[in-house]
């Protein structure tokens, strides 16, 4: 029976081991994205202005995903830091906030 808990030990810790690594990997591809979506609402010039035409595109693809790159830059460039960007941002923290009071009370209610 101890043979089976180290083995079981060793497999948890490497598994954690790997769990570990991959948050760490998610969080800096979240502050990149984070860091991307800043640069392109506070920088207003328009640095993808070159269009790629589809019908000389040897790739189609390249051409959608250029096309939607485009669409959603343009379209978060609109948005700046007008009153529905504030609005969005106090609303996004407080989504979260009040799911965390929601967990901490039932924690606290289940003692």
């Amino acid at each position: 029976m101890a043979g089976n808990s180290g083995r079981y030990n060793r497999y948890t810790r490497s598994a954690s081991k790997r769990y570990v690594d991959s948050t760490d990997i998610l969080g800096i591809i979240v502050i990149v994205a984070t860091a991307f979506f800043v640069y392109v609402v506070i920088h207003k010039q328009k640095s993808l202005e070159r269009k790629v035409d589809v019908k000389q595109s040897r790739w189609k693809l390249l051409g959608f995903i250029n096309r939607f790159i485009e669409h959603l830059i343009s379209g978060l460039q609109d948005i700046g830091f007008s009153r529905s960007f504030y609005m969005s941002f106090i609303v996004s923290f407080l989504i979260p906030a009040l799911q965390a009071i929601a967990f901490w009370l039932v924690i606290n209610a289940n003692g």
